[in-house]
């Protein structure tokens, strides 16, 4: 099931957006997974029918021009016809599907091994802003907007920022977001005024003496 959001088009098998930016196409994504869940299946001794793979659509206003006929997608203004063809042709669910599903809820791990975090500490960081695209430094400041001399992306002022102070906390989640703590972390590359108005408009000021923030 995919969320996207607007216009797209399929070209040779490879999926943009209206702007140009390629993204990955869905197609690819359910190959490999209906593998993976095969190879799973192998694995624990255990055979089922060919695996069929959807890819669901479900925002109104997402079109994909030049979309194959014949392929894996439901479109939005299908789900209310194809959806319950799919739900009616499985509502069979036999001691099988329930040893598999059994065998895919112990195997399932809460934790991923690659959400691990390196150890780090402020002084050993970078500071600055950083481009939304291509994670750059090379930004120059064209009166609202950040333009990257790198990759040529643009991005609204205070978009940047509130994508730098929400990196800030996750990064350092004890840490009290200020205005001064967060000029610094961007290298002071606008005025106090203006980050502290950036602040005020999407966080909630606490007062506490001298050692007020933002939450």
């Amino acid at each position: 099931m995919k969320n996207y959001v607007g216009d797209y088009y399929d070209e040779k098998e490879r999926i943009y957006h209206i702007n140009n930016k390629e993204i990955m196409n869905p197609s690819y994504q359910i190959i490999r997974s209906a593998g993976l869940l095969r190879q799973f299946l192998q694995n624990i001794d255990l055979s089922i029918p060919p695996i069929t793979s959807k890819i669901v659509f479900i925002d109104p206003s997402f079109m994909l021009y030049n979309a194959p006929i014949e392929g894996p997608v439901i479109f939005p203004n299908q789900i209310e016809k194809k959806l319950p063809l799919l739900i009616y042709s499985n509502k069979v669910v036999g001691s099988q599907h329930k040893l598999i599903a059994e065998k895919l809820l112990a195997a399932h791990k809460d934790y991923s091994p690659y959400s691990k975090i390196p150890n780090y500490t402020y002084e050993q960081l970078r500071m600055g802003l950083i481009c939304k695209e291509c994670r750059s430094f090379q930004l120059e400041l064209e009166e609202r907007n950040l333009l990257c001399r790198k990759c040529g992306k643009r991005e609204c002022l205070e978009h940047a920022i509130i994508r730098m102070v929400e990196e800030f906390k996750v990064l350092f989640p004890n840490e009290k977001v200020t205005t001064s703590v967060i000029s610094e972390w961007i290298q002071h590359i606008v005025s106090y005024k203006v980050i502290k108005r950036i602040l005020k408009k999407h966080y909630t000021f606490v007062e506490c003496n001298r050692w007020s923030y933002y939450k």
